[in-house]
């Protein structure tokens, strides 16, 4: 079996339990005790309880601060980040929220991830998005995954109430704002 450090070496920033058994060919139980090891030793660090993924601290030390959305978009590729952080990242608040609001296509249970909040959204929601202009490619968009326009987000947000919202005092809206009376119909 290779080195620890040369195990590391050949993972990703963020990796899976899949891709350390594909990398270094242990058993199953020589796996958890392996990932045990790294964890304890700072090495590596768990994306979230039960999710299967990890942050590479060795080869990337921020990680677990710089890559938790890649990781979310491994698990859910539905992945799309919506709410405060959006208005923040564009400059339509200075608050800045504690967690991430990440939009997943709606499942009976969702993995946890340490820094994001992950909520549901039916397929019809998405189909809307991607029909609607207001979704941010990763190309265009502030965030290492996809995200919703800043004025998408503040409707989405107070259409559905599960994201935290800044006070209205605290919303610095553009003068030529866009209509944001109405949300994407999802139905």
């Amino acid at each position: 079996m290779a080195s620890s450090v040369e195990t590391l070496r050949n993972l990703p920033a963020v990796f899976s339990t899949a891709d350390f058994v594909r990398v270094t060919a242990t058993s199953d139980s020589g796996t958890r005790s392996a990932l045990l090891r790294l964890t304890e030793r700072n090495w590596i660090k768990p994306a979230g309880p039960r999710t299967g993924l990890f942050y590479n601290l060795f080869l990337e030390p921020r990680a677990a601060e710089n890559r938790a959305l890649e990781a979310v978009r491994r698990l859910y590729p539905s992945a799309t980040v919506v709410g405060a952080a959006v208005l923040h990242a564009h400059g339509w608040t200075t608050q800045i929220p504690h967690e991430t609001d990440v939009a997943v296509l709606t499942r009976r249970s969702v993995k946890q991830f340490d820094g994001i909040h992950l909520i549901g959204r039916p397929r019809p929601w998405f189909v809307a998005l991607m029909h609607s202009g207001e979704l941010l490619r990763t190309t265009a968009s502030p965030f290492a995954i996809e995200s919703v326009t800043p004025a998408f987000a503040l409707v989405d947000a107070r259409q559905h109430g599960d994201v935290w919202l800044p006070d209205a005092d605290d919303l610095e809206l553009p003068v030529e704002l866009p209509d944001t009376n109405h949300a994407v119909q999802t139905t």
